[in-house]
């Protein structure tokens, strides 16, 4: 199924800037790792993990996965990791749910703490005068936003998940 949002402007705006936060998150995990913190994703896969977490929170927010939810996410994918990437619909969802949690075993499906990409780029801006935190706090807003008034219809249940979202990932920015 070819989706009307596969090249939109969000779409683009995701991928550069997930392409352009991947070296400095990368360079703040390398010395995370040298301080003996063990085996990290590489940053892609951070970035798309937590990008991905969002999406699964937010369209569950009203117990409700719509086909133009999992659009974004489809081609979000689709855009960083090419057209053979898998297709999520509406019935498959609580599959990816669990292979997420397969994945992120340590993980929850939650968004009550900032995604660690956005803690990892604040030491990196801190060291090199940057303001990549800040460009990774708008691209995770920019998918709240998007994933919630996707189908037209929020809920009292997404606005709040996303208002929470937002205080969360404004907490600690500086």
């Amino acid at each position: 199924m070819a989706s009307r949002l596969a090249d939109t402007p969000l779409i683009r705006s995701l991928e550069e800037t997930i392409r352009e936060l991947v070296e400095p998150l990368e360079s703040v995990q390398l010395q995370i790792r040298d301080d003996g913190a063990g085996e990290l994703p590489n940053g892609l896969e951070l970035l798309m993990g937590e990008l991905t977490m969002v999406v699964l929170v937010l369209t569950n927010a009203d117990l409700a996965v719509t086909d133009e939810e999992t659009d974004i996410l489809n081609n979000f994918h689709r855009a960083v990791y090419g057209s053979e990437s898998f297709a999520l619909t509406s019935d498959n969802y609580r599959e990816l749910c669990l292979q997420f949690l397969r994945i992120y075993p340590d993980r929850f499906l939650t968004l009550d703490h900032p995604p660690y990409s956005v803690q990892h780029l604040q030491v990196y801006d801190a060291e090199n005068g940057t303001e990549h935190a800040e460009k990774a706090r708008a691209m995770f807003l920019r998918l709240a936003n998007a994933i919630v008034t996707a189908d037209g219809a929020e809920t009292s249940e997404e606005m709040v998940t996303l208002q929470n979202f937002k205080q969360i990932l404004y907490s600690n920015s500086e």
